[in-house]
Formats: structure tokens, C-alpha cells, sequence
């Protein structure tokens, strides 16, 4: 082979050799650059919402952007459950009927002690009220009972109005009495008799109903005021509205002289 032969065949070699280096170089670049096509359009939306479909609501809350669907039901604030008590309408008050008259805490009280005082109407005592608690009652019994007939009797008291002070000595409760207008001008006024075997701290509650467990600390006097009006004797017995004063022992009483249609306060 002449050098001109020799020459014309490297040159159609190296022809060959830079057209498979093109070939080469053209197909590396289309597939990188749908690499980075591929990748750069996966990035664009690594976290894309859920958007609702057209054929019907979704099933699941939208997620927020960047957050797992477990973590968005992670998120979502717990709705407070309130108890029935909590949610329940505070009850109001009775005022009238049966639950007017519960309000008051009536109960057997004994006389331990009687003394006199320089006002003409009243007596100071000590009462005994159960569970080895006394109180002090200023009472209008002076020249309606001895006192000798008082103490150690067994009565029947209200234990949370207001405490008061009569003639500058504090009365803590009220021991509950009938009193009836004489035809001679005068007052009758007995006070109440709870049933024998009576102790004191026995609850007084209305003939075929049961005490309440708790009372409120202070009966105000309107409310107190409306039981009065309701209170009266029949029979010789205590009455509310049409229904007797008991406790679990027996009727609450009153003296045989004292007229149905009297007064209890």
C-alpha cells in the first residue's frame, strides 16, 4: 500500500472514530437531560395537596402541605368532653311545693339549758342539735312556757336561717311553735312536739317524701317566709300545705288545745 493509500484509509478511521464519539456524546446528554427533566419535575411537588374529587367528597380531611395524613389526624385538637354535671343547667332553686319546704332544715332538737334575760319576752337556751353540737337560741317563750318545762324537752327547731341578734344576744336557730289568738286578747303559743323516742339531730321531713342528704348553708327569709305562710295545724298535728310533719319515728305534734287552722312559725 502506497503512503497516499495509507494516509486516505487513517483519515476515513478517524472519520468513523469521531462520528461514534458524536453518536456517543448525544445520546449521554438526551438521557441526562430527561434525568434532570424527571427529577426537577418530582421535585416541583414532592408534597402536593389532595385535592377533592369531582365524582364525590373525600373520604379524609386535606392534608396541609409537607404532612403525613397520620400526622395531620395527630394534629387535630381533641374536642373536650364535659361531663354530664359540667354541661347539666344549674338547678334553680324550688319555690314552692314539696322542694320549697326541703329547703329548710328542720330537725328534733333538746333544750340542755334555760336562762332568763331582762327583756319581758325572752328566754336564752342552749340547744343540743346531734353529733355533740350546741347552739345558742334567743327564744319569745317568756310568760308562754316555764322554764322548768322547757329544758331538757325534746323540740323541733330551724337550723339554717340567717343567725340573728335579739336584745344584743346572738340566736343561732329557732325553735318552731304554733300560737292562736284567744278570745280574751291574749296569745295561745305552744311550741311543737316531736314524737317519743325522739334524738336530737332527727330530720323532720313531710309524711310519705324522705329528707334531703344536704341542705343549704342559709335559707334566706323570703323563701322561709313563703313555708310559713304554709304551715298550720290540723288534727293536732304539723301540716304543710296538706301534708304532715314527720321523722322516722312518728308525727310532729301539737298540745290538744291548740285549734286547727293556728299558725306555725
Amino acid at each position: 500500500m502506497t503512503n497516499e493509500a495509507q494516509v486516505n484509509h487513517l483519515d476515513q478511521a478517524l472519520s468513523k472514530i469521531e462520528s461514534l464519539i458524536t453518536l456517543l456524546s448525544s445520546n449521554t446528554h438526551g438521557r441526562n437531560a430527561e434525568s434532570r427533566s424527571g427529577l426537577a419535575a418530582h421535585a416541583a411537588i414532592p408534597f402536593a395537596s389532595v385535592q377533592p374529587s369531582s365524582s364525590g367528597p373525600m373520604t379524609g380531611e386535606q392534608l396541609e402541605p409537607g404532612m403525613h395524613s397520620s400526622q395531620q389526624q395527630q394534629k387535630q385538637p381533641k374536642k373536650d368532653k364535659k361531663s354530664p354535671k359540667e354541661s347539666s343547667v344549674a338547678a334553680v332553686p324550688a319555690t314552692s311545693g314539696d322542694g320549697l319546704f326541703y329547703r329548710a332544715q328542720l330537725q328534733v332538737v333538746k333544750v340542755l339549758t334555760v336562762e332568763d334575760t331582762e327583756s319581758t319576752k325572752l328566754l336564752r337556751t342552749t340547744i343540743d342539735i346531734g353529733n355533740s353540737q350546741t347552739r345558742q337560741v334567743v327564744a319569745g317563750l317568756k310568760g308562754h312556757i316555764l322554764a322548768e318545762q322547757l329544758q331538757g324537752s325534746m323540740r323541733v327547731a330551724i337550723l339554717n336561717l340567717k343567725p340573728a341578734k335579739l336584745a344584743g344576744m346572738a340566736s343561732e336557730a329557732m325553735l318552731l311553735a304554733a300560737d292562736a289568738p284567744q278570745e280574751s286578747g291574749a296569745e295561745l303559743v305552744r311550741l311543737l312536739i316531736p314524737p317519743d323516742g325522739s334524738d336530737a339531730g332527727d330530720k323532720v321531713f313531710l309524711e310519705g317524701g324522705e329528707a334531703p342528704a344536704e341542705y343549704a348553708k342559709t335559707l334566706k327569709s323570703e323563701p322561709w317566709k313563703i313555708i310559713v305562710e304554709n304551715l298550720s295545724v290540723q288534727g293536732g298535728k304539723a301540716i304543710y300545705e296538706e301534708k304532715a310533719l314527720v321523722t322516722a319515728k312518728g308525727a310532729i305534734m301539737l298540745p290538744q288545745e291548740m285549734p286547727d287552722g293556728a299558725g306555725i312559725h
